[in-house]
């Protein structure tokens, strides 16, 4: 809940980096409790899936990025 109080939880297009958003998150966060269909949940789970899915491609390329750096090492191993 912390996510949607700061972001602001509004569904405007954003102008400026300091507008108010409704992210992935706060919207999982605030509409979990009202989903009573299945297709509902379903979909609340499938933006979380893309969420997580996002989250290990940002991972990846960031040890890639790590590992490229360090010149062949692998850098969890160090």
């Amino acid at each position: 809940m912390a996510v949607t109080m700061v972001g602001g939880n509004s569904f405007d297009l954003i102008h400026s980096l300091f507008d108010p958003v409704h992210s992935m998150a706060s919207q999982i966060a605030s509409e979990f409790s009202e989903a009573t269909y299945s297709l509902y949940v379903s979909s609340l789970i499938y933006v979380g899936l893309v969420l997580f899915g996002i989250t290990i491609l940002i991972s990846l390329l960031a040890q890639f990025l790590i590992w490229k750096i360090s010149k062949g090492k692998l850098a969890i191993l160090d």
